[in-house]
């Protein structure tokens, strides 16, 4: 229903200010839509009524159809709205990347009306995004799959700002306009006389990284899956492992413990001797840690839940910074790196990953144990990963399919 409001203007005439409520903004006040009519100055009061009447009647249908635009509202006025919107029903840590973006979006488009933005001028700023520069942590360009996470974060702004008719249609729907494709990265693993190089220069490895890098090869855990572990976590006895809580850094903040990537990433897994070997040669090495330090050790660490509340825990970890502190993924990352430019290799944490995969695949284990042993969602997961080390197989399937049909047409004819 309209609400009417007579105004008398300075110049001593008068307007009338008709409002339609229009649902809700992305922040969750209400939406309300405005126009003001200004009478002629012959009119009688019973035709300024008449005609007002008139007019909210038309002005209430085609705020009801959509069919009127906000022209004023400034990018960076809904932005901030629909991250508003947006903060109940996400992450924090995902509430602080997309603001992270939108801050970035902001800078280039900020001061224009959401009714302004064009397709183009998004393609222009997404090739901005890939020149030097554009990275401010490294001076480079973005990678291309950033600039989908860009991508898709103002493709949702202009999502919802159809949705509540502040524009007509998203100019990001265009069929003119190129989304950001990132390549689909293929799967590294170590061949075989990588892998023998690679275990041999492991060996003259201090113990910490050494027990990291074997982890990760015999059990195909995450980094922040290994980062995580804590000794309570190990099973000596059974050669097993606990998996349910991962590590990731949060900027600004330190170090979220949260559980890992998949509801099938908490598991138990099995590892070999040498990993149980490993862990026990570490153990005593830590305990000498420990021990030296004395008062400097944290008896005590503090991390952040997946709502980045800090929370404190009895320091049980089993891969540490110095003085007890909890690890990031990024330790083990920066280390391969400079394992790698001491040894001319080129492998990645989660390569290791993919070699025990592929290990494993190579050793005729069904895929849903794989799948399992990974932590993935399903065997489809690891299947479509994966995929490459299944060409084989492929070819396996019409030989077996030939044999069978020309055993058939053996035995008839005999």
């Amino acid at each position: 229903m309209a609400s009417i409001q007579k105004r008398i203007n300075k110049d001593s005439t008068i307007s009338y200010r008709i409002k339609v409520s229009n649902g809700l903004k992305a922040n969750g006040k209400p939406n309300i839509v405005s126009k003001t009519w200004k009478p002629k100055n012959n009119m009688t009061q019973s035709q300024i009524n008449k005609e007002l009447n008139k007019i909210c009647i038309q002005f209430e249908e085609e705020v009801k159809k959509g069919l009127l635009i906000d022209e004023n509202v400034l990018f960076s006025t809904y932005s901030y709205d629909w991250l508003e919107n947006k903060k109940n029903g996400i992450a924090n840590k995902t509430y602080v990347e997309y603001k992270r973006i939108v801050d970035r979006l902001i800078e280039e488009f900020g001061n224009y009306k959401i009714t302004q933005i064009k397709s183009s001028m998004v393609s222009k700023y997404f090739n901005k995004l890939r020149q030097n520069g554009a990275n401010k942590n490294t001076g480079g360009p973005l990678t291309e799959n950033t600039i989908k996470h860009y991508y898709i974060v103002i493709n949702d702004i202009l999502e919802c700002a159809c949705d509540v008719n502040i524009i007509h249609r998203n100019p990001l729907s265009e069929k003119a306009f190129i989304k950001p494709k990132p390549k689909k990265k293929e799967v590294q693993i170590l061949q075989e006389n990588n892998l023998v190089e690679f275990l041999d220069y492991l060996e003259n490895e201090n113990i910490k990284p050494k027990t990291i890098l074997y982890l990760l090869l015999y059990s195909g855990m995450r980094i922040g899956e290994i980062t995580a572990l804590e000794w309570t976590d190990i099973d000596i006895t059974n050669k097993t492992i606990t998996i349910n809580k991962s590590h990731q850094r949060v900027s600004g903040l330190g170090i979220m413990e949260k559980g890992p990537k998949t509801e099938k990433s908490n598991r138990e897994i099995c590892v070999p001797q040498i990993c149980i070997d490993y862990l026990l040669e570490y153990k005593k090495y830590q305990d000498n840690d420990i021990s030296n330090l004395k008062n400097l050790w944290h008896k005590t660490i503090t991390l952040y839940d997946e709502n980045l509340k800090p929370f404190k825990k009895a320091n049980k970890k089993i891969f540490t910074q110095e003085y007890g502190l909890p690890m990031a993924p990024e330790y083990v990352s920066k280390w391969v790196k400079k394992f790698c430019k001491r040894t001319k290799m080129e492998f990645t944490p989660h390569t290791l990953r993919h070699t025990f995969v592929s290990l494993l695949v190579q050793q005729k284990l069904p895929i849903n144990l794989v799948s399992e042993t990974v932590g993935h969602s399903s065997s489809t997961t690891t299947l479509a990963v994966y995929t490459h080390l299944f060409k084989k197989d492929k070819i396996k399937t019409s030989i077996a399919i030939d044999d069978a049909i020309n055993n058939i047409k053996n035995k008839t004819q005999d």
